[in-house]
């Protein structure tokens, strides 16, 4: 009786994580690593990404910062549907993204 209990288990314990698998591939969005930028004079860095929503919802803009060992910051989000951002450093601590200043710090 035991091993049929455990073979049940085991079976409903595969089913859960090839579901979890399935369900993250098919509903996560892709994300694609556009660029780095340096600020004028160089102290901070910021990576953007896209992530394509694609028939589930609309494209993210993301800016990260990147700081000590392995962590980030993001320091905004925008969700547009255009397929290039303007982007400009107005000073070492600001950026000008879509017409809207952000502090990067």
């Amino acid at each position: 009786m035991s091993i049929i209990l455990n073979l049940i288990l085991s079976f409903l314990i595969l089913v859960t994580i090839f579901a979890g698998f399935f369900f993250h591939t098919m509903f996560s969005p892709n994300v694609t690593f556009l660029e780095s930028t340096v600020s004028p004079q160089g102290e901070v860095t910021i990576d953007i990404y896209l992530y394509e929503g694609g028939a589930m919802g609309s494209n993210h803009y993301v800016f990260e910062k990147n700081g000590p060992l392995w962590f980030t910051k993001q320091i905004y989000n925008l969700a547009s549907q255009k397929q290039e951002i303007e982007y400009v450093w107005k000073n070492n601590d600001i950026m000008i993204i879509e017409g809207e200043e952000v502090s990067v710090n």
